[in-house]
């Protein structure tokens, strides 16, 4: 049930905001329900997507380097596209994952000819283009979260100050079993997460 906020609340026995149930039922790392997937694509839309990309010949990889330029922390988890130029130099396909590319990243020509830039229309868009890929390399955005819940392969490229979900000092993710987590060593430091991604074993991802 969706309630408005404006609405009152209906009849009820108990009132718990989103954030505190882990504390209302005791969950602790070990014990976080992180079975997944357990969200899935519309099959109509990813069978569009099918068409669109056409035969399979390579691996196919969605970077995203940023996320809302709008978002109060976005100078602090999105990078300029160049900045990812070393994750683009495999042979494989890269399908963007962005809804919008910034100026900037659009006078690198070099980088952003390696890149198909695919119109995505919403999140139920980028969700069943998400399930024709074998793996998503992004920043933290609210897609990362989406990825890891479909179950897909994602890489998450993290700032030295995450949000509190990727906790601290783990490559791994108690949500999410298929996501890989690298993380600045420094305030800043991008290249250094860009090249441990980039030098990562592909074991499972890469060699189809």
């Amino acid at each position: 049930m969706l309630i408005d906020l404006r609405d009152p609340l209906p009849a009820r026995d108990y009132r718990c905001s989103l954030m505190s149930l882990p504390l209302a039922f005791k969950t602790r790392v070990d014990t976080i329900p992180a079975q997944v997937p357990y969200l899935h694509a519309d099959p109509h839309a990813q069978a569009n997507w099918h068409r669109t990309l056409g035969h399979r010949t390579r691996t196919r990889i969605g970077p995203t380097w940023s996320g809302n330029a709008q978002h109060v922390n976005d100078r602090n988890h999105s990078l300029p596209l160049h900045l990812i130029a070393p994750l683009l130099e495999l042979d494989q396909d890269y399908l963007a994952l962005q809804t919008e590319v910034r100026p900037d990243d659009q006078a690198t020509p070099d980088v952003f000819k390696q890149i198909r830039c695919l119109k995505l229309q919403d999140l139920a868009d980028t969700t069943a283009l998400v399930a024709e890929l074998d793996l998503v390399i992004r920043v933290d955005t609210t897609a990362a979260h989406l990825t890891g819940a479909l179950g897909k392969s994602v890489w998450i490229l993290l700032p030295y100050d995450p949000d509190f979900r990727w906790m601290l000092a783990r490559a791994d993710s108690p949500w999410y079993s298929t996501a890989r987590l690298f993380r600045q060593a420094c305030l800043g430091d991008w290249q250094n997460v860009i090249m441990s991604a980039r030098n990562a074993p592909k074991t499972g991802v890469f060699g189809r």
